[in-house]
């Protein structure tokens, strides 16, 4: 060991050798040719490593050696020349953590920063200067043409391509520069007639935007007839205990067959042209059906009948986007459309054929129990019962943002931009109440009266009624269970006489499904079917005149929930005479709080009342009774 350090030792002074070549140990001397050879090939060694790590003190072997431990190792730091002053904003490098301000700069090697709400102390290598804003960098004064990229494609880019066409004026001479001249070409008159294949008209997509007030109404006469007694076909399913399902088929609007009586010709592409060897003037008949025909839903309507028919689905003869399954006088399950979507209740033979028709017209999805049916939300507890909510639809629906200067004045009236957005809150509304929220059909018919003259206060009511909708968003309409055999129907009717601030009188109408418990006074289930709240068309006179119209109403969309109903569930219905229809079926309940229409329907005599109209309400009112229903 002491060997190694005498042949290792290192001295302190920097100008020292890196190996003492009279090494010894105690008094001895060594003088061996082969240890003097393995010295100086020591000695070449360390010296080389001293030449390439000057970065490191010389003393580390003997510290190393002797103590077994290194010192700290100093590395070698370059000034920086950059100074920062107060206030600059700085960047952090390889990171983005700014910008920052600079407090102060310590030195050569400290600059205090504050990012935020936090101090930093950061080395001046870790900071550069913030870029300059763009706007501060001049720009040039003119761009060379052969620097402006040019796009591969015009997609996306806004054209215009205008015709040019040049005739040869006259013959140059040889001598003489070229002469030209432009003609241009515009637009003239629409050509009357049909279009024709040599015309190379451009082809577009059609958009009901688009169309004018003639094609409009030939595409809402296209148009197939919306679902609009959902409740009846859901209180159906719930009232006979079938599983709910719902479905929608796929590219819907693709399945229809064309029309014989009224071809469509399509122009071939040319590979198709040369495939079939067509000339020119020949073109194709569509044979199925494509994107862009105003008459699709129609046709799909079409197929999709003819296809339920050939499963046994008879259509309901008042609904025609209701199907009834049945075999002899049994109802197997019944099945509503809207569009391209479905809602279905049944047995195991319902289901049965039902998947045949999926065979034949593919389903894009198909769910149970609890599924989507035209934005509501449809769930169907272990007791049958169905619960119908459009919570989420009501959190989104916004509020109209009215600023703090235009509350100021209340009374002032709205632009155009405000009703809009009116408009669109009231109309939103308007799909919650017309499917799951009769709450809040009073409240928005109020609101609904005031379009037209709406002002600052309208707003804030609009956005009060909102609010209120949306605190009780959990709000939803359920279908009871409720036997077949046991069901019958209760109409409400109600009115407000001239009640808002233009004394425009309301009318409120709730049909809802039951049993006869109802009208013995005793606890009895009920389903809300149908509800309407709205203004009265007619100048009314008096609380008698409003409440007579509102219930003359609600008697009317009582006996068509009836015929509806019976023409579902009873063989043989007779729904084309009512009168005699109604007495296949229970008695239905009329209610109403108005004492005096009360004594004016109940009494044997003749009605007198001050408004000869009235009296014809009223009259009309008792006749409907007559038809097995009861007045109280």
């Amino acid at each position: 060991m002491d060997y190694l350090i005498t042949v290792l030792a290192i001295k302190k002074q920097d100008t020292a050798p890196l190996v003492s070549e009279n090494a010894s140990s105690g008094a001895a001397s060594y003088t061996d040719p082969r240890l003097q050879g393995m010295t100086k090939l020591l000695l070449t060694v360390l010296s080389s490593i001293n030449a390439f790590t000057l970065i490191r003190q010389e003393s580390f072997a003997q510290i190393s050696a002797q103590l077994g431990k290194h010192s700290l190792t100093p590395t070698i730091r370059k000034p920086s020349d950059e100074l920062f002053s107060a206030g600059v904003s700085p960047l952090a490098a390889g990171r983005w953590h700014g910008p920052a301000k600079v407090i102060c700069q310590e030195g050569q090697s400290i600059v205090w920063v504050a990012h935020g709400t936090t101090i930093l102390r950061c080395a001046p290598e870790n900071l550069r200067q913030e870029t300059p804003m763009p706007s501060e960098v001049p720009a040039p004064s003119s761009v060379d043409v052969s620097l402006i990229p040019v796009p591969d494609s015009e997609d996306g880019l806004c054209s215009e391509s205008i015709l040019l066409a040049s005739e040869t004026v006259l013959e140059p001479e040889p001598e003489m520069p070229e002469l030209l001249s432009f003609t241009t070409l515009e637009a003239a008159e629409f050509a009357e007639g049909p279009p024709l294949a040599e015309d190379n008209l451009p082809y577009v997509h059609v958009r009901v935007k688009d169309l004018s007030r003639e094609e409009v109404a030939l595409f809402d006469q296209a148009k197939q007839k919306e679902l609009q007694c959902r409740a009846t076909v859901l209180q159906t399913i719930a009232s006979c205990k079938f599983p709910l399902s719902s479905f929608d088929i796929k590219t819907a609007f693709l399945r229809g067959k064309a029309d014989e009586g009224n071809p469509l010709a399509m122009e071939p592409p040319p590979e198709l042209r040369k495939l079939l060897n067509l000339h020119e003037d020949e073109v194709c008949q569509l044979v199925g059906n494509a994107y862009g025909r105003v008459d699709a839903p129609l046709l799909f309507y079409k197929e999709l009948c003819k296809q339920l028919g050939k499963l046994g689905f008879e259509p309901h003869p008042l609904e025609p986007c209701v199907f009834v399954l049945k075999t002899g006088s049994r109802l197997r399950g019944i099945l509503g459309v809207h569009v391209d979507d479905g809602v279905c209740g049944g047995d195991a033979y319902f289901h049965q054929k039902v998947e045949e028709l999926q065979r034949v017209l593919p389903f894009g999805s198909r769910k149970h129990q609890n599924v989507v049916f035209t934005g509501i939300q449809l769930e169907q507890f272990p007791d049958h019962s169905i619960r119908a909510s459009q919570s989420d639809y009501v959190h989104r629906i916004p509020s109209i943002d009215i600023g703090r200067p235009r509350r100021q004045d209340l009374d002032a009236p709205v632009n155009e931009d405000e009703r809009t957005k009116l408009r669109g809150l009231i109309g939103s509304l308007q799909y919650a109440v017309t499917h799951t929220r009769p709450d809040v059909a009073a409240r928005l018919g109020e609101v609904q009266c005031q379009t037209t003259t709406a002002t600052v206060q309208t707003l804030l009511l609009a956005n009060k009624v909102l609010r209120e909708a949306q605190e009780h968003h959990r709000v939803s309409i359920v279908f009871q269970a409720i036997p077949v055999e046991q069901l019958t129907f209760v109409a409400f009717g109600d009115a407000s006489f001239a009640s808002s601030k233009n004394l425009i009188s309301h009318q409120g109408v709730l049909i809802c499904a039951t049993d006869g418990r109802l009208n013995q006074n005793r606890e009895a289930p009920v389903s809300p079917l149908t509800w309407s709240s709205k203004k009265i068309p007619r100048v009314v006179r008096s609380t008698l005149s409003a409440e007579a119209y509102a219930m003359s109403k609600a008697v009317d969309l009582l006996g068509c929930v009836r015929v509806l109903w019976g023409v579902i569930h009873i063989t043989d219905f007779k729904w084309q005479q009512p009168e005699l229809g109604f007495k296949q079926l229970h008695t239905a309940v009329i209610v109403t709080d108005c004492k005096s229409l009360y004594d004016l329907v109940t009494r044997l005599a003749m009605p007198a009342c001050e408004e000869y109209r009235t009296t014809l309400e009223v009259l009309l009112i008792k006749q409907r009774c007559l038809e097995n229903a009861c007045f109280r």
